[in-house]
């Protein structure tokens, strides 16, 4: 398995030093959004990395009014605004 891996580090590493610095730049945008895309389509499918269903819940997203409730300090603010009022 290491020896595989050396392998495909030794040829990966050829390529890259034949690229010019934009097409390495190209190369890794392209494979940074690929990425991307693969983390996106199994955070929506809830599986992890071994593609297992996960067991987790899903945490439930609070709702605007319970964020600004949650801080004091804007209610504090508001509360003095009113009372000078």
């Amino acid at each position: 398995m290491t020896d595989d891996l050396a392998e495909i580090e030794r040829i990966a590493g050829a390529i890259l030093r034949s690229l010019s610095s934009g097409e390495r730049r190209t190369l890794m945008r392209q494979m940074a959004r690929a990425l991307v895309i693969s983390q996106r389509e199994r955070i929506a499918a809830q599986k992890n990395r071994t593609a297992q269903p996960s067991n987790r819940a899903r945490r439930k997203r609070r709702s605007p009014d319970a964020a600004r409730c949650a801080s004091s300090v804007p209610r504090a603010a508001a509360a003095k605004r009113a009372a000078s009022s």
